[in-house]
């Protein structure tokens, strides 16, 4: 998979749109996630309607409900977990990976001075 588009990174989606226009939009790009190869977080799903009264100001896009607003931020702050969380894991891959190589260029040190009679 080396060399494709998202390589694995951390990723959430939400859909500002129509009712349900928005949320076949997010599938459809979850679906298409094998192609990406994004890290893409599955909950939790934002999918708000623009068209409904009061949750935008059509005409600057601002975000006026505080309902809406509480969505994203515990979208964005989940985000921000599964990013944490991928990082502490990519660095434990790193520490095992380190002590792999650590532990076979001990063990070939080992087997040579075994060989040579010089073991005690």
């Amino acid at each position: 998979m080396r060399g494709m588009f998202g390589t694995k990174k951390p990723a959430a989606v939400m859909s500002a749109g129509g009712e349900k226009g928005g949320m076949r939009s997010v599938w459809s790009l979850k679906q298409s996630n094998g192609f990406l190869n994004l890290n893409l977080m599955q909950i939790p799903e934002v999918n708000i309607n623009i068209f409904e009264q009061g949750n935008f100001d059509l005409e600057s896009g601002d975000v006026v409900s505080e309902e809406v607003k509480a969505q994203i931020k515990i979208l964005v702050v989940e985000l921000t977990k599964h990013v944490e969380a991928e990082a502490v894991a990519i660095a434990n891959s790193k520490h095992i990976q380190e002590e792999i190589a650590i532990r076979k260029r001990r063990h070939g040190r080992e087997l040579q001075l075994w060989g040579s009679g010089l073991a005690s």
